[in-house]
């Protein structure tokens, strides 16, 4: 689950992924292109995306001509977006593993493998990094850079915000993985994404918003999901550091996001 989850974030490598056999690393491709949600902070072509697309795909094979979904239509630009999308993650990752693969000593799919990390800005690599000849390296640089555009002009008055989330941000990376070395895995994602619920815990005070049933509802599942995956884990915990870790990754998560 973990493994499924970084491939889309944040790019944590929790064991090497040099060991994985070829079906594992074709699936891990998978996850990278798809990357996260929209107005994330992921990479890849975005869930939304390859949901329209998949939606488009079944509307076609029905005979149908319009996309729906919940009873809504999708326009039609929208899908030719997501076509053009992942027609260019696809063929600009190709493009990559080819260029990767011809004046270095790696295999296409390794050579795959580090063209998508570096285009959907994953991190993650099969060991062929090292192996990686000048082009090649230059190559991934231009991926990674070239995937967003800098705007701090054209925002001027919101500078102290972004510079003060991206601070939270990379504090908040410290104490997760700090957290990952003393506590592990499981328990440290669960506590950092409890970030989100504190944000709408305290939604009310700072964004004037109503507590609507809904989400009294779902702030009650997470406590109730919180307690039932990992209470015997955190009741057994010994590791008071690791705790304190975990819990400031949130806090730091909470700021991240309400400075945004």
């Amino acid at each position: 689950f973990f493994q499924s989850v970084t491939l889309r974030t944040a790019g944590f490598a929790s064991f090497d992924q040099a060991g994985l056999t070829e079906g594992g690393k074709a699936v891990s491709i998978l996850f990278m292109l798809v990357g996260g949600s929209s107005g994330s902070t992921a990479g890849g072509a975005k869930t939304v995306t390859i949901m329209v697309l998949l939606l488009f795909i079944g509307t076609r094979l029905r005979g149908r001509t319009t996309v729906t979904v919940f009873k809504r239509s999708v326009l039609p630009e929208k899908v030719m977006d997501a076509m053009m999308i992942v027609s260019v993650m696809v063929g600009l990752s190709l493009f990559g593993a080819i260029v990767i693969c011809t004046p270095s000593p790696v295999s296409f799919l390794d050579g795959l493998f580090e063209a998508v990390s570096a285009l959907a800005t994953v991190g993650v690599t099969a060991g062929a990094t090292v192996s990686l000849s000048i082009p090649a390296q230059l190559l991934m640089i231009l991926f990674i850079l070239g995937k967003g555009k800098f705007h701090i002009k054209e925002y001027k008055k919101d500078t102290l915000f972004i510079v003060l989330s991206g601070v939270a941000m990379g504090t908040s990376w410290m104490f997760l993985y700090e957290a990952y070395q003393q506590i592990g895995v499981s328990l440290s994602s669960l506590l950092y994404y409890c970030g989100p619920v504190i944000v709408m815990i305290l939604s009310p005070l700072i964004f004037r918003e109503k507590l609507t049933a809904p989400k009294l509802f779902g702030f009650a599942t997470v406590l109730v999901g919180i307690f039932l995956v990992n209470g015997n884990a955190t009741q057994s915990s010994s590791n008071p550091w690791g705790l304190f870790c975990g819990a400031m990754s949130a806090v730091m998560y909470f700021f991240m996001v309400t400075l945004n």
